[in-house]
């Protein structure tokens, strides 16, 4: 989906990994282009809040996604000359923040603005700090299809996690006593698809073909049974040639695992959840728990 696309469906927080390249932010993920640039994106969030001033933007902003091009000045001498100065008005901007408060940042003063969450070296704050800390789950690397259950593992546990917590997180930083987001990465990729993440498919699409990670046989009890996978799907008994009757175990991806745990419990709580591919059902399950 277009960026446009997927504001107008719900989502409302981003993951922006921006590459130097001419002196400007280019929107990159990993060597891959996105062929869009910070002010491209600063743009499209400008125009969709200008057409809903009560919703808010985040946009987490990483510089270093692989070296610069043909740049000369540092990030943050091109963040602020290029973007923080431009788009004042629509960027939030950091007042004295009452820790007393809950929320101590009151949803009224961040409506109808694009709220960065800074996740690059400066000599001051611009926005909110972003931190790799307890509160943030980013177990990205999948070496083999064989480990999607084990992230999916680390995804419920911290949809869990998050539940039970309160909705912000208070970390000593090098700018004071900082926020910390509750944030759930449930993408993943390395040596395997990052579609075959989200969706379990081995092909591309939504009727890809499905990877079987296991056989289960009749023969074994039903709780021998529970210890492989058992969160995910079944097929039909079948026969094979020795007449033995199995089910295969397929894998499922971590969007559908993510959506039908939303579905099936009431999470009061489920702090930010970046997602490649997402589709309708999850994004509409992630508002409906904001709305409980």
């Amino acid at each position: 989906m277009t960026l446009e696309s997927q504001l107008k469906a719900g989502i409302r927080a981003f993951d922006v990994r921006c590459r130097l390249v001419n002196n400007e932010c280019a929107v990159y993920h990993q060597f891959v282009s996105q062929e869009i640039n910070l002010d491209e994106v600063l743009q499209i969030c400008e125009s969709f809040l200008k057409m809903y001033p009560s919703e808010v933007v985040l946009l987490r902003v990483k510089d270093k996604e692989n070296s610069p091009i043909n740049s000369t000045q540092s990030f943050e001498d091109v963040f602020v000359g290029r973007y923080w100065n431009k788009y004042r008005t629509l960027l939030w901007q950091p007042k004295d923040i009452d820790l007393s408060l809950s929320p101590p940042i009151p949803i009224g003063d961040v409506r109808g603005k694009v709220v960065i969450l800074q996740y690059f070296k400066s000599s001051r704050l611009y926005s909110l700090p972003f931190k790799h800390t307890e509160t943030t789950q980013s177990h990205w690397t999948q070496f083999s299809r064989a480990t999607l259950y084990l992230k999916w593992t680390i995804i419920r546990e911290h949809l869990l996690k998050t539940n039970d917590s309160s909705s912000i997180y208070f970390d000593p930083g090098p700018f004071g006593l900082e926020l910390s987001f509750y944030t759930n990465w449930i993408s993943g990729g390395l040596t395997v698809e990052p579609f075959f993440v989200a969706s379990g498919h081995i092909d591309w699409g939504t009727d890809g073909r499905r990877h079987t990670c296991y056989k289960e046989y009749s023969f074994m009890t039903e709780e021998d049974s529970k210890k492989v996978f058992p969160e995910f799907p079944r097929s039909p008994l079948k026969k094979n040639s020795l007449g033995l009757h199995y089910r295969n175990v397929y894998c499922e991806g971590t969007n559908i695992m993510t959506y039908e745990k939303l579905k099936a419990e009431r999470f009061r709580f489920v702090g930010i959840i970046f997602a490649d591919f997402p589709g309708c059902g999850l994004i509409q399950a992630i508002i409906d728990s904001v709305n409980h």
